[in-house]
């Protein structure tokens, strides 16, 4: 994922939840401390799907996960999954131990499509026929358009894979946070739309269907683990009995036109 002028990716590794930044009046109605909780977390378990190889684990380093369980106990989910996940990319695997993590990645997420037991794209969930790029795939290439973002060439990858949305979610949450702290509520508001209207209309619909996928078919407890947490702060999202963002009038539906090019 990327801007026109510059990489909207970065690192957001930052050890302590809630206390990035010091709120104004104007502000804290926003939550700016959940935000930024559902922005890492999102950007934590982007980063848990990469490939275990030498590059996978290169990109990880660089990444917010050692911190998923920090992040998914300010959320109120549960801690322990968040530390699992964690601790998978840090332990000393033997060399039986860590061939066997990248066949089930692959068996799971990388074998010729439509053979991967659980494909991370939106398309073959959501699509009329669940083949790539369908109409959802249109439609969440119209979204990162509107907010001057695409993927980066050369990736080769649909743009409805599920670690850009989650890439995308997260620096939404992000733009949305930094407006909040700067005293800017239209700003926020408008940002917080946008996002809800993307979370509300596209992973919240299908990762329930790849979570089902990933623990019919997976061999060991750390896939399940990562995407039930993404799952579980989902749910947490959209849930009618709770507004986590604590935004007054927080407005619902379809996000507006953002006309400028995030910085």
């Amino acid at each position: 994922m990327r801007a026109s002028k510059k990489a909207a990716g970065r690192r957001e590794s930052e050890p302590t939840v809630g206390h990035e930044h010091e709120c104004s009046a104007a502000s804290t109605a926003v939550r700016p401390d959940e935000l930024a909780s559902f922005a890492g977390l999102w950007q934590a378990l982007a980063a848990a799907l990469e490939h275990p190889d030498a590059r996978g684990r290169e990109k990880v380093k660089r990444s917010p996960l050692p911190f998923v369980a920090e992040y998914a106990a300010a959320l109120g989910l549960p801690e322990t999954v968040g530390r699992r996940v964690a601790q998978r990319w840090g332990a000393q695997l033997t060399p039986s131990e860590d061939l066997e993590w990248r066949r089930e990645h692959t068996a799971l997420f990388l074998f010729a499509f439509p053979n991967a037991r659980a494909p991370l794209y939106e398309s073959f969930y959501l699509g009329e026929h669940h083949l790539l790029c369908e109409t959802p795939t249109a439609d969440v290439v119209e979204a990162y358009r509107r907010l001057g973002l695409q993927v980066a060439d050369g990736v080769g990858l649909p743009a409805d894979h599920l670690v850009f949305e989650l890439e995308f979610m997260a620096h939404v949450a992000r733009e949305a946070v930094r407006a909040a702290v700067a005293g800017d509520k239209e700003g926020a508001h408008e940002k917080l739309a946008f996002l809800d209207a993307f979370v509300t209309e596209h992973p919240a619909r299908w990762v329930s269907l790849l979570r089902a996928a990933v623990t019919e078919n997976a061999r060991s407890p750390y896939y399940p683990d990562v995407i039930g947490l993404l799952h579980d702060s989902l749910e947490r999202w959209v849930s009618p009995d709770a507004d986590p963002l604590n935004v007054p009038e927080r407005p619902r539906g379809p996000g507006p036109q953002i006309s400028h090019r995030p910085g």
